[in-house]
């Protein structure tokens, strides 16, 4: 059977428009069927609506959160070298641009996500960095899908396959908090650096890829934003002298002199199950010394709250 060149061209442009009409199809119906979900759901008011942070109520208080290292399996990009070090530093850098946390971070801190030791690690790390949350991101996928057959490369470009989870554990107890995952496929500018034995230099955000991987570092920090708005703002007493009671927040996590803030005294019970901390309301402290990371306060009756004395190790919280 003889094709002249015009009836091949015309082909190749119905299998092109066929083709484009399909993704974009998909993309609609994906669309819709999120759309129909929400509509089928009574619409909730989300806890950022709900914990509104204004100046004077107890959600304005800034909570510590320590970003520890991304995680990543063994070699799933070796052309992209150091990429976990470069997401768990955006991550800090989108989550200090909400100005709702004392963000902080050092390397190394890598833990296993979930592991019998995890809970442990957590702990720690939130002792030694003045923590009340710990993030953490593992990255699972990073699949590169490159175009086969005849005149592939002229009609597709590479595709790459990202998925990462998002993690937020209370450093207290050492649980964990809020898990999510965050996935997409990107085309286009999607390779790294094959052989390139340094870092990837902070400029690849700007690739497609790139520019995938840091929106959702942005969403994963919105995320973070909306998983903690109405948890209460929480520190330690780290000294008592006299009258006097030092805690473990100053004026970077929004503190100011007038503050008052509800003591917890806290216990630990061992059981067959490990130990288990336990917790008594107590009254209230006044704020009247602000440091950068301190305070110093007087309990609302004397040195003592519901007539026990305030300790080192009492959990402060905002309500």
């Amino acid at each position: 059977m003889n094709v002249t060149i015009n009836q091949f061209l015309t082909v190749v442009v119905i299998l092109l428009v066929t083709g484009c009409s399909t993704k974009d199809d998909a993309k609609i119906g994906l669309q819709g069927t999120q759309q129909n979900k929400a509509q089928v759901g009574v619409i909730k008011p989300s806890a950022l609506d709900i914990c509104k942070p204004n100046v004077g109520s107890p959600h304005y208080y800034r909570k510590a959160i320590f970003v520890a290292d991304t995680t990543a399996k063994n070699d799933i990009a070796r052309d992209l070298p150091g990429l976990a070090n470069l997401t768990s530093q955006r991550l800090q850098t989108h989550l200090d641009e909400l100005k709702r946390f004392k963000v902080s971070t050092a390397q190394p801190t890598g833990f296993a996500s979930r592991d019998i030791h995890t809970a442990e690690r957590v702990r720690q790390i939130g002792r030694q960095y003045v923590a009340q949350f710990v993030v953490k991101l593992e990255i699972l996928d990073l699949t590169l899908h490159s175009p086969e057959g005849f005149l592939a490369n002229l009609f597709e470009d590479n595709r790459r396959d990202v998925l990462i989870t998002l993690y937020i554990y209370d450093a207290e107890h050492g649980a964990l908090f809020y898990s999510q995952q965050f996935q997409d496929t990107v085309s286009g500018d999607v390779v790294g650096y094959p052989g390139f034995a340094g870092r990837i230099p902070p400029a690849w955000f700007n690739t497609d890829l790139g520019m995938t991987v840091d929106g959702m570092l942005k969403a994963m920090s919105g995320q973070i934003n909306e998983q903690l708005a109405c948890v209460p703002f929480a520190t330690e007493v780290i000294a008592v002298s006299g009258d006097d009671i030092h805690i473990n927040a100053g004026y970077l996590n929004g503190i100011k002199p007038g503050s008052s803030l509800q003591v917890y005294q806290r216990n630990e019970l061992l059981t067959g199950d490990g130990v288990q901390k336990l917790e008594k309301k107590g009254g209230w402290i006044l704020i009247n010394t602000v440091l950068p990371n301190k305070s110093i306060a007087n309990a609302t009756e004397g040195n003592s709250v519901n007539n026990r004395a305030v300790t080192i190790g009492d959990i402060v919280r905002a309500w």
